[in-house]
């Protein structure tokens, strides 16, 4: 049935259309008068089961309500918003409502539906489980603010929406249903493609696929969460802008951050490509960061807060910027690279610490601690150089597994504070690189070994010492490849001018700190300037395993003997003018093999 009603409604009066009545109204033509007139809001008409068919030339309503009651329709003819159904006109006076009853359906047809009142709540809900159904080529235009408050939408791909320039729509308990998947949201939306979640309790729930909506954040106590992915931009408006996130799903593009703040309650996963960018702080907690499996280029400086947590690589990284941990941090390299480049950086902070695993670190020079409170743990790690040299000077190292270091720089290690090569673990000084030992106190066992499975392998590379000394106990020291070994020397002027050289020592006279070194194959071990100390109880912990292998002393060098020491295959090159010094009452069993005048000493 189809009912025409051209008659206006009377104050306190109902129309009522119920069963699969359609009402069908409309102007005559754009500029005629409106066809339907509520005396106020107390006039009411009802849509029990039943259609309002705006015809093609549109319709304003004014005033009164339009109630809802089951599944009914609003089907509107119209070609743009100048012909559709617009509701109210802009005037307080002119007000018009639209009221859903509770587990009311309301469908709109293709068409164009005009909000214009002043009333943020023009459309009303008695009750969360109204709904209303936008269907393909439906499009609303916002002359007005707008609260959709307490129902369910159900979006169509196709479905529009436009505003009025300052105009905004908030977004209250609302649950979004569509192709894409389904949200619940509390927050404002400024345009028809973005949702701002502005503070106080804020949030989006993705139950299930995709948010396509870029999202807006600003102000704190703000929260996306739910089995969904995230594809639309979230973008943190300033360094005052704060987001939990609870996503079980994917962030599919990266996050805008402008100094703020994203702080994870759950595990994260980012999509291929995705970065954090910009400067900002991402609080990750206990929880897992998962990367893309994209390479990424990180140009911002990022601070990570951790309290256990993770990041996991799923792909290489060039990171131009700087991260900066802050608390207990476990980088997952999966066997990737972390490529530092020229400006990149990767900082400590006080009071916190960082474990590299297997992961490889290009220009690891600019990895460091902020002071000595600060710890970097290398497990299965891989430290490249390249040609620089770099400088350890603050907080302390810790070596688990095969850790190696790549390069022709130096390694400079000048922390005051101990370093220790773990158990049953590698350090690998690869060809060309250097290890310096540099402290700024006056201590010569910073680089500590747990035990004698700690080892320290030199491949074709070199171990260095300052004047200070450094004393080597507990471990193995490994030789393979030709290798070198040096030590400073400086002229101390008081009481009475010497030459300091407390060169490199093997062991500390205790048996517990026995110290072994090996000449892998038929490699030689070289000592180029300064002093050797062999201070091990046991005469046979400087080892060659081919008689053909030399320790060699070289031109003005000096090997110091404070215990007995015994060499069963290979021998001792001593060069031109090198010493031997031999502490009373020990003696020295080897092959020697003098390539000059060889000074013999003892020492008291």
């Amino acid at each position: 049935m189809i009912a025409r009603i051209p008659l206006p409604y009377v104050k306190n009066s109902m129309a009522k259309f119920k069963g699969g009545v359609t009402f069908a109204i409309g102007r005559k033509d754009v500029t005629s008068s409106e066809p339907l007139l509520f005396e106020d809001k107390s006039a009411m008409l009802l849509l029990d089961d039943s259609t309002l068919l705006v015809g093609d030339q549109g319709m304003q309503i004014t005033q009164g309500t339009v109630r809802v009651s089951r599944a009914s329709t609003i089907d509107i003819n119209s070609t743009s918003t100048t012909n559709g159904l617009m509701l109210g006109n802009g005037q307080s006076s002119g007000n018009a409502y639209i009221e859903l009853d509770p587990s009311a359906v309301l469908t709109f047809k293709p068409g164009h539906f005009v909000y214009n009142v002043t009333d943020t709540r023009g459309i009303r809900t008695q009750a969360k489980t109204a709904r209303i159904i936008h269907e393909a080529g439906f499009m609303t235009h916002f002359m007005k603010d707008f609260v959709f408050e307490n129902l369910t939408n159900q979006l169509n791909p196709s479905t529009a929406f436009s505003f009025d320039a300052g105009v905004q729509v908030s977004v209250s308990n609302v649950v979004l249903e569509s192709p894409f998947g389904d949200y619940r949201i509390t927050g404002r939306r400024g345009s028809a493609t973005e949702v701002s979640l502005e503070g106080n309790g804020d949030y989006i729930f993705v139950d299930s696929e995709t948010l396509p909506f870029a999202v807006s954040v600003s102000g704190t106590n703000n929260t996306i969460g739910g089995e969904g992915d995230i594809s639309g931009v979230v973008t943190l408006q300033d360094s005052a802008s704060e987001l939990t996130s609870r996503i079980i799903g994917h962030i599919l593009s990266s996050p805008v951050m402008n100094g703020g703040t994203i702080i994870q309650e759950h595990g994260l996963h980012l999509g291929g490509g995705v970065v954090f960018s910009g400067d900002g702080t991402v609080n990750i907690g206990g929880h897992e960061l998962q990367f893309g499996s994209q390479m990424l280029m990180w140009a911002g400086a990022t601070t990570w807060v951790v309290a256990g947590g993770s990041l996991n690589l799923h792909a290489n990284i060039s990171l131009s910027g700087t991260w900066t941990f802050n608390g207990d941090c476990m980088v997952h390299g999966n066997k990737h690279t972390i490529d530092l480049g020229d400006t990149g950086e990767i900082w400590v902070d006080s009071n916190s610490s960082v474990m590299l695993h297997e992961l490889r670190v290009q220009n690891a020079g600019n990895v460091r601690c902020v002071d000595d409170t600060g710890v970097i743990t290398l497990d299965e790690a891989i430290w490249c150089q390249h040609d620089s040299d770099s400088l350890f000077s603050n907080g302390a190292l810790r070596f688990k597994n095969k850790v190696k270091m790549h390069g022709n720089g130096v390694f400079v290690y000048s922390t005051s504070q101990t370093s220790t090569i773990h158990s049953s673990s590698k350090l690998i000084m690869e060809e060309g690189m250097t290890f310096s030992y540099d402290p700024p106190v006056a201590v010569k066992d910073l680089l500590e070994f747990e035990d004698s499975s700690s080892q320290f392998i030199l491949k074709s590379a070199s171990l260095h010492s300052t004047a200070t000394g450094m004393q080597m106990k507990k471990g193995t020291l490994y030789i393979k490849g030709q290798s070198e070994l040096s030590s400073d020397s400086i002229i101390v002027q008081t009481p009475i001018p010497h030459i300091l050289n407390e060169g490199i020592m093997f062991g500390s006279g205790v048996a517990a700190d026995n110290f072994t070194c090996v000449l892998v194959g038929g490699v030689n071990l070289s000592l180029v300037q300064g002093v050797l100390v062999y201070n091990n109880t046991d005469p046979d912990l400087i080892i060659p395993e081919s008689g053909v292998s030399l320790l060699q002393i070289g031109e003005e060098a000096q090997l110091t003997l404070d215990e007995s020491m015994r060499l069963t295959a290979g021998g001792i090159e001593f060069g031109n003018h090198a010493t031997l010094m031999i502490k009373n009452g020990k003696t020295l069993t080897s092959a020697i093999f003098p390539l000059g005048y060889l000074h013999r000493r003892s020492k008291s």
